[in-house]
């Protein structure tokens, strides 16, 4: 079978969960995707074991699907250019410097906890992991899915403070970037350990990515998104304007990828930009706003891919490698390292600067608790090179994921009724 059955057969899937959750499970897409997915995984593991019957070919057939370069390549700039357009850039101006820390400050300290914690962890089980690895862990496990956040949050936005709500946004929009950052540089000193490179050569060359790729996907961002609204406000019907919004995301994300700087961030900025103009042409008319065709088309293809991300999420169980007790074991040490790093990136921001005045450590456990992970996790652990010790991070990644989407993401309306001050 060829890459187009396997795109029926997961556009299938995605219509077949995406019904039994709407009718009968009504959870949250993607967390009830997930877990139908999940379900299925299991079932089909179980029976594969404890039967005759022989999953051989459907199993091949799914587990061919390259998960990394799936999302990274092919969903990952939709996704963030829907859900950035989705947002009024009015209110992430007003909390523009917390965000910043947040997506900066926060997630260095996160991911040095975390590294730190997992390092240790792997020693206290023997399990062989080289600080940097962990810290290539510490990376990749430490941003907030923009796509799980966003759908969650949706549903919680008149019961929390628009401070809150802006933060949490923000945050998940802008940390990805800052992340795959992060995992860049720490996975170039894994590979520079191994080859012995001095320090200082390096340190230039973090420089020099930290340069490159931040402030060129912001000014590619800004560059295209200025280019987009311009010929947007030429053209009056919304069918046009959505190819061409369709052609500005898919060409403005090969350029970034061409140019060797933050494709994230690069979309991130233009959706924004985008919804920008829109929101201010339309200012006078709410209505025309929610109705605007854009913006529905921009909401559907955000649920279709929501669904088909996730389907994949659930079905990646049947392609984990390891079999080792010891990982095993280390899971629920993990969740909890992992949960720990995210509040231990937080506090310090909450408690002391005053982007955060107002927000005390309640709204730290919460942001905790809702920043979840995601699809982008796990993509960037099935970019990893092949090795023992990757085995184990993806592994460990997978369980995170779904501990967060699954745990979280059903309990997330206990705790912000728990602490409905923020």
């Amino acid at each position: 079978m060829g890459p187009f059955d396997v795109l029926t057969i997961l556009l299938t899937l995605s219509g077949i969960f995406s019904y039994l959750n709407d009718r009968y499970i009504k959870m949250p897409i993607t967390i009830g995707v997930t877990f139908i997915g999940l379900v299925m995984s299991l079932a089909i593991l179980i029976l594969q074991h404890f039967t005759a019957v022989d999953f051989g070919p459907a199993l091949k057939l799914l587990t061919q699907i390259d998960f990394g370069r799936t999302v990274f390549y092919a969903l990952l700039g939709f996704l963030l250019f829907a859900g950035s357009l989705s947002i009024d850039v009015k209110e992430l101006k007003k909390e523009r410097w917390g965000i910043l820390l947040l997506s900066t400050v926060s997630i260095l300290i996160t991911t040095f906890l975390v590294g730190t914690l997992i390092f240790w962890l792997f020693k206290l089980m023997q399990v062989e992991l080289s600080y940097s690895m962990a810290m290539v862990f510490g990376a990749l496990i430490s941003p907030t899915d923009p796509v799980v956040v966003l759908g969650v949050l949706r549903r919680k936005k008149d019961d929390v403070s628009e401070k809150f709500y802006s933060l949490m946004v923000g945050e998940s929009l802008f940390n990805d970037a800052m992340s795959i950052l992060i995992f860049t540089i720490a996975l170039g000193i894994a590979e520079f350990d191994k080859k012995s490179v001095e320090t200082m050569e390096t340190f230039h060359m973090t420089v020099e990515v930290l340069v490159q790729h931040v402030f060129g996907g912001i000014a590619l961002g800004m560059a295209l998104g200025i280019i987009g609204v311009y010929f947007l406000r030429k053209v009056e019907r919304a069918h046009v304007q959505i190819l061409m919004t369709l052609g500005l995301v898919a060409s403005g994300y090969d350029l970034s990828q061409l140019l060797d700087v933050s494709s994230p961030l690069a979309v991130v900025i233009m959706g924004l930009i985008v919804g920008y103009y829109f929101r201010k042409s339309l200012e006078h008319d709410e209505e025309k706003i929610a109705d605007h065709l854009l913006f529905s088309f921009w909401e559907i293809i955000d649920e279709f891919l929501n669904s088909f991300l996730f389907i994949m999420v659930g079905i990646e169980i049947l392609s984990l490698p390891t079999d080792s007790w010891k990982v095993f074991l280390m899971t629920p040490f993990t969740i909890v390292i992992v949960l720990f790093g995210r509040f231990g990136g937080l506090y310090p921001l909450l408690k002391f600067l005053p982007p955060f005045k107002g927000l005390g450590v309640d709204s730290g456990k919460v942001m905790t608790w809702a920043g979840m992970r995601g699809g982008i996790s796990l993509a960037l652990a099935l970019l990893l090179p092949s090795g023992e010790q990757v085995t184990h991070i993806l592994f460990l990644t997978y369980n995170v994921v779904v501990f967060s989407i699954l745990v979280q993401g059903l309990s997330i309306n206990r705790f912000m009724n728990k602490y409905h001050r923020l």
